[in-house]
């Protein structure tokens, strides 16, 4: 305890010793308050007393100004408050700031005045700023630093001109309200003038006023060093709604006084949009500095693509803006096009390899279905759905076959089966009748001519009646241009010795081969030999006869040397 008495009253010695041996300073500045209004001073501290204590005097007095909030005049912490002011408080005031080793006593003039008759200010309390026409600028609102929040955001602050109050003109003037900046473009001789920024302070449960007057003149004078916005470049970027946005401002100049963000007009003041300076390069007289103010746009909403986010920045000598907007992105249509060509090609290059595939069956398809409701009713001429040209006198042993596929397998499966009407010479001609009339008569009456070759014919010679044949041929590829369907029982490998027109007409329209298959499937008019024989003969709206009667296996001549194939179909390319 001795210990702790013993350092109590050093220290209080030496507090005293201070006190008689203070350093006197006069601050150079002389404090102007308008009357009736909310003002502060805050003490002028070296660098050797920034952690000292600091008290308030006034005048000469040796009682330190009250430090309860209550009070018109009061200390908080190392600031004077005059809430308000009157023209009593003018005078001198001392700050004293004081630690054991050091003391400084600081004497600041305050001098308290009336606004002038009929105006907003008094001209001694004016504060001066001159501005370039061409470029534009800012002004600051003075000596506010005391109303700053923890946030370092001023009040609202309201700008008037030549003490009248009322909203400027946007297109001129731009008010920064959180931050007590008024920008400035476009401008003329004539903005030049008294500009008046004003805001209020609540205090013990009353409202008083601040307000600042400063004249401002509009010089022609082109600008020495104008800031460079090196980005955005008034530009629009497409960003998805919901995500983030990050975008720098990044300006370039020898001397940069401000650079921010405004949204609307208006400082940015959204919960969703967070701005930051970055450290600046270093400068000397021949580099420009770089300043970065950076906007992060934690979740782009839709409100944002209403309005640009513009960039400000001023200097001494200059002023210019840049803005980039937020648009939603466009539909990408190639995209779209492109997929939609590739589908189409797709489905085309699909439904023609399945057309190719399945041609006969949806041929077929069509005219049992469809063909009977859309064929129109007009009568053709003809008789015959087909005329049969066959081989005839070639021996007994390919008589047989071709007589067994003549005239029992075809006119069953085409008459019996599909309902189609068949010429063939022997089974359907009258005795007595004259042959070349006969078979010139119905070839006419005939919608298709059936060409049937047999392998096991002799040197391949197929059309035993050489006048049938050549009516036949004459009717098919000169007259009446009949379409011809050939027909091959067995692969018949080489054709050199066939008649030229049955050269002609298998390299023209093809060959269907029939496998020599006595089965009940192969007599199906479903089997796919006579698929395609139906798919070359013309469409039959009636529905052919419910009785099918096929014909039971043959043992032909000649079977022991064959085997069970499948039908080929050979189409010329």
């Amino acid at each position: 305890m001795a210990v702790l008495r013993l350092a109590c009253s050093v220290a209080l010695f030496f507090s005293c010793l201070l006190a008689e041996n203070c350093q006197e300073k006069e601050d150079s500045i002389m404090y102007i308050a308008t009357e009736n209004e909310v003002d502060a001073v805050r003490c002028s501290k070296d660098k050797t007393s920034v952690k000292s204590d600091v008290i308030w005097y006034r005048h000469e007095s040796e009682t330190p100004v009250s430090k309860e909030n209550s009070s018109r005049i009061h200390q908080d912490k190392n600031v004077l408050w005059f809430i308000p002011t009157k023209l009593e408080d003018s005078g001198y005031y001392y700050c004293v700031t004081r630690n054991l080793t050091h003391c400084l006593r600081v004497k600041m003039n305050i001098t308290v005045l009336k606004n002038e008759p009929g105006l907003c200010y008094q001209n001694e309390s004016l504060y001066k700023q001159q501005i370039f026409r061409t470029v534009g600028g800012v002004i600051v609102c003075p000596r506010m630093n005391f109303l700053r929040d923890e946030n370092n955001q001023l009040p609202r602050v309201q700008w008037y001109k030549n003490c009248k109050p009322g909203p400027l003109d946007h297109k001129k003037f731009t008010a920064l309200e959180r931050e007590g900046r008024l920008l400035l473009k476009n401008l003329v001789l004539q903005d030049g003038g008294y500009y008046t920024c004003h805001t209020s302070f609540a205090h013990m449960g009353a409202q008083y006023t601040i307000s600042r007057t400063i004249y401002l003149t509009i010089l022609e004078r082109k600008p020495m060093d104008i800031p460079k916005i090196l980005y955005p470049v008034n530009s629009s970027v497409e960003v998805e709604l919901g995500s983030q946005f990050v975008v720098d401002c990044n300006v370039s100049g020898m001397s940069i006084d401000l650079v921010y963000w405004t949204w609307n007009r208006k400082a940015i003041n959204d919960p969703k949009v967070f701005m930051e300076y970055l450290e600046s390069e270093e400068h000397s007289e021949t580099r420009p500095v770089t300043v970065i103010s950076r906007i992060n746009i934690s979740e782009v909403g839709s409100r944002h693509y209403l309005h640009p986010f513009v960039c400000l920045a001023s200097s001494t000598y200059g002023y210019t803006e840049a803005y980039i907007a937020l648009k939603p992105p466009t539909p990408d249509f190639r995209a779209c096009l492109i997929g939609g060509l590739i589908t189409l090609a797709f489905v085309v290059v699909c439904s023609v390899f399945i057309y190719k595939i399945f041609k006969v069956d949806i041929v077929l398809w069509y005219r049992n279905f469809c063909y009977p409701l859309s064929e129109k009713k007009v009568s053709d001429g003809k008789t015959y759905d087909a005329y049969i040209l066959y081989p005839k006198d070639y021996g007994e042993e390919s008589t047989y076959s071709t007589d067994i596929f003549v005239l029992k397998i075809l006119p069953d499966v085409l008459e019996r089966q599909c309902g189609y009407n068949l010429f063939i010479y022997g089974r359907d001609d009258l005795v007595g009748e004259d042959v070349v009339v006969v078979i010139d008569r119905n070839i006419k009456k005939s919608r298709r001519l059936i060409i049937i070759l047999d392998r096991e014919s002799p040197q391949y010679r197929c059309l035993g009646n050489t006048s049938e044949q050549q009516l036949a041929m004459y009717n098919a590829l000169v007259q009446d241009g009949i379409k011809v369907i050939l027909l091959e029982l067995g692969k018949i490998q080489d054709y050199t010795n066939m008649p030229e027109s049955i050269q002609f007409i298998k390299q023209k329209h093809g060959v269907l081969r029939w496998s020599g298959d006595l089965t009940e499937e192969s007599q199906s008019a479903n089997a796919r030999f006579w698929k395609n024989v139906r798919y070359h003969m013309p469409a039959k709206p009636r529905q052919a006869s419910p009785e099918v009667q096929l014909l039971s296996a043959v043992a032909l001549p000649g079977d022991h040397h064959r085997q069970e194939r499948q039908t080929e179909i050979y189409v010329p390319s």
